[in-house]
């Protein structure tokens, strides 16, 4: 794994992302340190049926990184990440003009700024916190399925339609808009943000198994990791974060 040192917490981080049996990987994933006492670690997946998938999840990802980049310290956390993702969807509508064709991407998002994660989606890029191998927090997915069990009618859908994704950085006007979740942060938390592809080779609940079994993150990558990603059909990808030794926590808090 792949180590990042913050001021308040040392992080071990570890990136994958493959094809599968797809023609090309439209999943981009980023980790970025920006600061002392922040990082962001974002996840974009290009949307399936679209073109330009791969250069729409790019944009997102490019944009996202650089807006809160040099915003983090100027305006509220809430502000500056809805501002970035606005702008995003802004430039997804400037290549869905351009190339006149439908475009666009999900994204997931963890901004880790001072004690505490700023938890962020659109769409169905999944991300899990899992603390003391119990699961913590879960996003839930925009996709069809879930508005319509919010609603107590998804019986009545067409299974091939129930995973449509309701929310996208598309270019569309009032579908981009994220959730945003402020969760705060413990030692020895494990975190996963990831594609849908991802979660097609691994269920929440065969994670959590996983992880009350024991098992370390360094045996999940090198063991079971690659063998599941080799049967993947489609683009997965995605990060996993540990959270370990507190340095100035005290002193911050």
């Amino acid at each position: 794994m792949e180590e990042l040192q913050l001021q308040q917490y040392k992080i071990q981080y570890h990136q994958f992302s493959t094809t599968g049996k797809r023609k090309s990987n439209q999943d981009k994933v980023s980790v970025v340190k920006i600061n002392d006492q922040s990082a962001l670690f974002l996840v974009a997946d290009g949307m399936g049926g679209y073109s330009f998938g791969d250069i729409a999840a790019e944009l997102v990802i490019n944009e996202v990184n650089q807006k809160i980049t040099y915003e983090i310290g100027v305006n509220s956390t809430e502000v500056v990440i809805n501002d970035a993702i606005s702008n995003a969807n802004s430039l997804v509508n400037k290549l869905v003009l351009e190339k006149e064709a439908e475009s666009g991407a999900t994204l997931g998002g963890i901004l880790i700024k001072d004690l505490s994660y700023s938890i962020f989606w659109v769409g169905d890029v999944k991300i899990l916190l899992l603390r003391n191998a119990e699961l913590n927090f879960m996003s839930k997915s925009h996709t069809l399925e879930n508005e319509l069990r919010m609603n107590k009618s998804w019986e009545y859908v067409n299974s091939s339609l129930r995973h449509i994704v309701t929310r996208s950085l598309s270019g569309k006007d009032k579908l981009y808009n994220p959730e945003l979740k402020e969760i705060e942060i413990q030692e020895g938390d494990k975190l996963i943000i990831a594609s849908d592809g991802f979660y097609e080779l691994f269920n929440e609940m065969e994670i959590i198994r996983l992880m009350k079994s024991k098992i370390n993150w360094d045996q999940f990558i090198h063991d079971v990791l690659p063998l599941r990603l080799k049967k993947a059909n489609d683009n997965a990808s995605g990060i996993l974060i540990d959270i370990l030794e507190p340095q100035l926590a005290k002193r911050l808090a």
